[in-house]
């Protein structure tokens, strides 16, 4: 992460506590460190997951995915969403706002459709909806 990256985030974050009373559910403010996984071929590139909660979640990445495409988002969820059973999981969405940001990055909002979640002892996935 870049440092103008980084203060675009945290920037990110200060609104947000504005909008937060808004929203149906509360999201929980990163920066939060994820892999984006997408197409047939599964191509990764890490992104940071600005915020999240149990509907959607908004993230920067390189990359600008169309509307309605499905990907997948590996993260190690916030301490407030984990469980003892649930602490990284494989999140699949579906696109439904993309976004320029001021440094080149693109902003993708997303809605969750499913979640897997992965055993970290044993590399195992558990589906869990």
């Amino acid at each position: 992460i870049t440092a103008k990256r980084l203060a675009r985030i945290i920037g990110d974050m200060a609104s947000l506590a504005v909008k937060w009373h808004k929203r149906r559910m509360p999201r929980h403010v990163g920066p939060f460190p994820a892999t984006l996984y997408q197409g047939f071929s599964r191509f990764s590139e890490p992104v940071v997951v600005r915020d999240i909660n149990e509907l959607g979640l908004f993230f920067w990445s390189e990359s600008r995915l169309p509307l309605r495409a499905e990907c997948e988002i590996a993260i190690d969820l916030p301490p407030q969403m984990r469980t003892p059973d649930r602490t990284r999981v494989r999140l699949r969405t579906a696109v439904i706002r993309v976004e320029d940001g001021t440094n080149g990055d693109i902003g993708t909002a997303a809605i969750i459709k499913g979640c897997t979640i992965v055993a970290e002892a044993h590399g195992n996935s558990l589906p869990t909806r």
